[in-house]
């Protein structure tokens, strides 16, 4: 009898930690792979993923940034050394041939998420920045998605996602911090006034996402 509870024990265990484990290593993000050369995309795409469930628009700023970093769940603070300090300057050219220069956007808020397709994590956290896209207007933010694989892989999983945000692929040399991002998802949520206001590694909502813009 204690043999069989004890089988039994070990059974749910292994049950709980299949369920945990592979949701902490979504959540916590993929190692960034290095730039991949040029070449014909759409071959092996993932499917469309989902929209996000439950987002609903942040009312007010009802907690301080120290209050959100400090019941954050699938994230943790990144570049913590940067936080307050005005972002480097830099000019990107989109998938659609349009240029965007970061001090350009200065009066907005700006999302910089350093992502990737083959990143489960960033699939899950697409719905939450198209959620965002749609509920707050071009003149209040800017969403700046930088994934360093092929260009033509990227507009075409941008494409059959429907993604409505501003997608760049290959983008080169980048200023610090910017170049030393490792894993993705990496967010950086700047401020109106073109300082970095948070850095997060891990997957974030489109609540704490608008929480975190919106602390005082």
């Amino acid at each position: 009898m204690a043999e069989h509870r004890k089988y039994a024990v070990l059974g749910i265990r292994a049950i709980f930690l299949g369920l945990i484990i592979p949701a902490l290593i979504i959540s916590a993000g993929c190692k960034r792979k290095p730039p991949e050369p040029n070449q014909p995309g759409g071959a092996g795409l993932p499917g469309p993923v989902k929209p996000a469930p439950g987002v609903t628009r942040v009312p007010g700023a009802e907690k301080s940034l120290s209050q959100i970093i400090q019941d954050a769940k699938t994230w943790a603070v990144a570049f913590k050394q940067w936080q307050g300090k005005l972002a480097p300057e830099f000019t990107l050219i989109d998938i659609t041939g349009k240029e965007h220069k970061l001090s350009n956007y200065r009066g907005k808020y700006v999302i910089i998420t350093f992502w990737a397709t083959y990143c489960g994590a960033c699939r899950l956290e697409i719905p939450h920045l198209m959620e965002l896209r749609n509920t707050i207007g071009q003149d209040s933010l800017a969403i700046l998605a930088i994934s360093n694989e092929a260009p033509d892989l990227v507009k075409n999983f941008a494409a059959q996602q429907k993604i409505n945000y501003t997608v760049i692929a290959q983008p080169g040399p980048m200023p610090g911090p910017f170049d030393s991002v490792e894993y993705t998802p990496t967010n950086f949520l700047i401020d109106s006034q073109g300082r970095i206001k948070l850095a997060a590694i891990g997957l974030m909502s489109a609540d704490e996402i608008k929480a975190v813009l919106q602390a005082p």
